[in-house]
């Protein structure tokens, strides 16, 4: 069983602040994919670099986010 939401994602670096509404999936199922960070889209709208060693994942946001305003 899949349960669908819609979200406000939101990622904050500082002052800089990047946000956008999805709709996601949450399932305890096992999936066959797992994705990166158990997701498996919206990492379309960023530059990522997986960086191992450092235990860091560096999102740059293209010109394609589809960014909202700031919620109420």
């Amino acid at each position: 069983m899949v349960r669908n939401a819609e979200v406000l994602l939101r990622i904050q670096h500082g002052l800089e602040v990047c946000q956008w509404k999805a709709v996601v999936g949450f399932t305890a199922a096992p999936l066959r994919v797992e994705g990166i960070l158990g997701i498996s889209g919206g990492l379309e709208y960023f530059h990522t670099t997986l960086d191992v060693f450092a235990n860091q994942i560096i999102l740059i946001p293209r010109v394609t986010l589809p960014v909202v305003a700031d919620p109420p």
